[in-house]
């Protein structure tokens, strides 16, 4: 079943945030710190947060993939990188591919965004590596 603009008006509310399971999840990869994030007015990451954690841009075998949310030909919300001069892909994840194995919702652009976090963390650490670094200095002067 593909995720459309159709959906909009079959449902009532979009998750902007991700849930507790997602955030515990970012906090054993060392990417928040749940009891910092609960002095917040929001405590849960939407997709500005996860936008802001993403790199811009990462650097493949000499060659740029920049970070792209689009529709597809289906409708569909999707996040890749993309190198707009060889138009190559290293990853993409649509809103489609982020749905529960039930299908009882479609899937949130807050979701794909998760998932293409915990891709960049696995596979381009060092992309993500600063970011850590700053979190946890952070947090030790906290």
């Amino acid at each position: 079943m593909r995720t459309d603009a159709t959906q909009v008006y079959k449902k009532r509310v979009t998750r902007n945030t991700l849930n507790i399971q997602q955030m515990m999840k970012l906090e054993e990869l060392g990417l928040c710190n749940l009891k910092e994030r609960d002095m917040h007015t929001e405590c849960f990451f939407g997709v500005e947060e996860l936008m802001q954690l993403l790199p811009a841009c990462i650097v493949v075998g000499g060659n740029m993939y920049c970070l792209q949310i689009y529709k597809t030909a289906f409708d569909v919300l999707s996040v890749r990188y993309y190198n707009p001069k060889t138009h190559e892909t290293i990853c993409v994840i649509g809103c489609d591919d982020v749905m529960p194995k039930d299908e009882s919702y479609n899937g949130h652009l807050v979701d794909a965004l998760f998932e293409m976090v915990l891709y960049v963390n696995d596979n381009h650490k060092e992309e993500i590596a600063e970011y850590k670094d700053k979190l946890q200095h952070y947090i030790k002067s906290w």
